[in-house]
């Protein structure tokens, strides 16, 4: 026969794992506001590619060479505190390209022909979300953002069918452009919870498997979720010691706050699925109106050959009223 207190202590422990559950299922996520972070993403990518070939046969010869790099420059920034909320991202796209192609033939009047070609093909784009907030729940927006688009092109050719020599030389240049300021006023706030989200869920499925040893408070899941954020936005170079850090920092987080009672298999198995999969998709709460102007600029220029120059300049303006 058990005895009275080994029933209490029964008792008490589904109480308050009864607790958790009822806490976990009422969580209004739209409590949580997005922790202050900072995010900075650098990428550099590229790649080189080329070919040769060679034909010879009965007094005729080619030669065909290229040469084709490509360099890319993505730049990410995102920040959000209390004053501030934004979010800039930039591209620059670097493509050279270097061409030549030789043809003789000593059976016909000692033929000769010749292409040398240098081309660059360059891409700049820059978009940007930058809120302001002056006050709890009013901002001023600006978000500036373009497209530059530019392109080189010259072309030597020389071709020698004795006693007639030919040259031309060609050369091309084009930039083209757009830009646009949109400025504006508005007010409300739109809060990222999907880390909320994931707090909820990941101690949801330690509740399912006996891993948390008492009742979970909304300052709990509060406190959880800001962890959350703070890890999420956090550098790392090696992807692979990213997710052995993160995981970590989770166990020693709920540990440190007396969640969880083992630690198993099945304990860090389910932090690691929750980890990788439990923090999609985007959710937002709150509203957000935004009013202004939406003015932009259009640039072409086109170049050909040093004789011939084309412009054409547009501009405009509109009214943007996201909601």
């Amino acid at each position: 026969m058990k005895s009275p207190v080994s029933i209490l202590s029964l008792l008490v422990l589904v109480f308050c794992l009864s607790n958790v559950k009822g806490q976990l299922n009422t969580f209004d996520l739209s409590k949580y506001k997005t922790a202050d972070y900072t995010r900075q993403m650098l990428t550099l990518s590229g790649d080189v590619s080329g070919s040769y070939t060679e034909n010879k046969s009965d007094g005729y010869a080619s030669y065909n060479k290229n040469f084709q790099p490509n360099f890319d420059i993505q730049y990410l920034l995102v920040k959000n505190n209390r004053e501030v909320q934004q979010k800039i991202n930039v591209d620059l796209n670097l493509a050279p390209n270097t061409y030549s192609y030789n043809s003789s033939s000593s059976s016909s009047n000692n033929f000769y022909s010749r292409l040398r070609e240098n081309r660059s093909d360059g891409s700049f784009y820059f978009d940007s979300e930058n809120r302001f907030y002056f006050k709890t729940n009013q901002f001023f927006e600006l978000r500036p953002g373009g497209n530059l688009f530019a392109h080189y092109r010259k072309a030597d050719t020389k071709s020698v069918n004795s006693p007639n020599t030919n040259e031309q030389s060609t050369t091309q240049r084009s930039l083209d452009g757009f830009f646009t300021i949109p400025v504006g006023i508005g007010f409300g706030r739109l809060e990222n919870v999907e880390d909320a989200r994931m707090a909820v869920l990941m101690l949801e499925e330690l509740y399912k498997n006996g891993k948390i040893s008492k009742a979970v408070s909304d300052e709990d899941i509060l406190l959880f979720a800001e962890k959350i954020t703070q890890l999420r936005n956090m550098r790392h170079f090696d992807a692979r010691k990213r997710r052995i850090y993160e995981i970590q920092a989770v166990d020693s987080f709920l540990r440190n706050n007396s969640y969880s009672q083992s630690q198993d298999a099945v304990y860090f198995a389910s932090l690691y699925d929750n980890w990788e999969y439990a923090n999609n998709p985007l959710r937002l709460s709150g509203y957000r109106l935004t009013i202004g102007v939406d003015p932009n600029l259009e640039y072409s220029l086109d170049n050909y050959l040093s004789v011939s120059k084309n412009y054409d300049f547009s501009k405009g303006a509109g009214v943007f009223i996201p909601w």
